[in-house]
C-alpha cells in the first residue's frame, strides 16, 4: 500500500496479457518501471533473466522478493542508473505502460537504446487515448482523473496509435509485431477493485484479483472473444496498443 498525496492507494498487481502472449524464452530482459515484479514473474517463468528498475522504493522491495534482480532508478536519467545495468546488454526492453508517466517519452526510449543487444527488440504497451469510454466521457464534457486506467492521474502524457507509430518511427525503430488489449469489461475494473478491498479491508492483498476464480474464468473464456471484437476497429476498443520493435537499419 502506498500513498498519493494524503490518500492511500491499495495497489492490485495485473498482468499485461498483451505482453504477457508475446513472451519469449532464454533472454536477458530489462523490465523498465516494473513495479512489484508481477510482469517480470512472467518473464522468469519462461526461463528468462530478468532486471527490474524503478523510481518506487517500497515496490523494488517487492520485486526482490520474487527473485528478481531490482533496483530503484529515475528511468529518465543515465545518471541514475546503477552500474549493473551500464554494463549489460539486453535481448528484450520493457516499457509496460511506463511511457506515458513520462515527460519526454521520446528521450526515454532513446536513453535505453544504448543497453540492446543488436538483435534485441523492444517491448512497449501503452493506454490508447481514444478508446471508446474517453471519447464518451469527452462528448459529456467529463475529463476526470482516476486511480486506474486509461485517465489514471499518473500519466502526463497520452497516446493515440497514430501518435505512437510516429514516435516510434523518429526514435529508429519499426514495428515487427502488433497487438491489442480490449476495453469492453476492463472499465468496470474500479468497481472490481473497490468491492475487493471492502472484502479485504484487513488484509490487503495484491494478487487478489488476478489469482481470483473470477478473473481466471474471464482471461480463458471472456478475454479471447473481446480480443477478437477489439481486432473489429482497435483505434476505438483497444484499452492498450502493445508493439514489438526492432531497429531500423534503413535509417
Amino acid at each position: 500500500m502506498e500513498k498519493i498525496g494524503l490518500k492511500k492507494y491499495e495497489y492490485y498487481e495485473e498482468i499485461n496479457q498483451g505482453i504477457k502472449r508475446h513472451i519469449p524464452k532464454n533472454k536477458m530482459v530489462l523490465d523498465i518501471g516494473g513495479g512489484f515484479g508481477a510482469l517480470a514473474e512472467e518473464f522468469q517463468k519462461k526461463n528468462n533473466i530478468v532486471w527490474n528498475i524503478d523510481s518506487s522504493k517500497f515496490a523494488i522491495q517487492k520485486s526482490k522478493r520474487r527473485n528478481i534482480k531490482s533496483y530503484v532508478a529515475d528511468i529518465t536519467k543515465r545518471a541514475s542508473l546503477p552500474k549493473e545495468i551500464l554494463n549489460q546488454k539486453f535481448d528484450i526492453i520493457v516499457f509496460a505502460d511506463i511511457l506515458e508517466h513520462v515527460y519526454d517519452p521520446f528521450s526515454v526510449l532513446k536513453l535505453f537504446e544504448d543497453f540492446l543487444a543488436e538483435n534485441g527488440k523492444v517491448f512497449i504497451s501503452v493506454p490508447n487515448i481514444a478508446t471508446w469510454t474517453v471519447r464518451l466521457k469527452l462528448l459529456l464534457g467529463n475529463f476526470t482523473y482516476a486511480d486506474t486506467g486509461t485517465l489514471d492521474r499518473t500519466h502526463i502524457r497520452f497516446f493515440t496509435e497514430k501518435t505512437l507509430r510516429k514516435m516510434i518511427r523518429v526514435a529508429g525503430y519499426e514495428i515487427e509485431e502488433y497487438d491489442i488489449t480490449p476495453n469492453f469489461i476492463r472499465p468496470f475494473v474500479p468497481l472490481i477493485k473497490k468491492s475487493y478491498k471492502k472484502r479485504n479491508e484487513l488484509r490487503h492483498n495484491p494478487r487478489a484479483i488476478i489469482d481470483s476464480p473470477a478473473y481466471i474464468f474471464y482471461l480463458k473464456y471472456l478475454y479471447p472473444i473481446e480480443r477478437l471484437a477489439t481486432k473489429i476497429w482497435p483505434s476505438l476498443f483497444a484499452f492498450q496498443f502493445v508493439l514489438i520493435l526492432k531497429r531500423n537499419d534503413k535509417k
